[in-house]
């Protein structure tokens, strides 16, 4: 299956040199997201992993699942949400 990521962010933390990726199919329900930090010589490889979206009556689209690191980075969730995708606390009380 081909994928259409028609929603992408990105956020780029210069303290700490690490830039996160976020692209989601909003058709497909799914995405995934890419945490590298940015190096002089070479760039450091993070974290990846996927992300499963689903339809909630009070919340309209939300995170469902996710797969790849054991806790959904803090600036994943603030990318899904800054694309308007609901991320609950399941996910972000750590």
């Amino acid at each position: 299956m081909k994928y259409n990521y028609d929603l992408q962010y990105a956020h780029f933390d210069p303290a700490t040199g690490v830039h996160t990726e976020v692209c989601v199919d909003t058709e497909a329900n799914y995405g995934f997201f890419e945490r590298i930090r940015i190096g002089l010589r070479h760039d450091e490889q993070l974290s990846e992993g996927g992300l499963w979206l689903g339809q909630d009556p009070y919340n309209g689209t939300e995170l469902s699942d996710y797969d790849g690191v054991y806790e959904l980075p803090k600036t994943v969730a603030f990318l899904l949400t800054r694309a308007g995708i609901y991320v609950g606390p399941d996910y972000t009380d750590y």
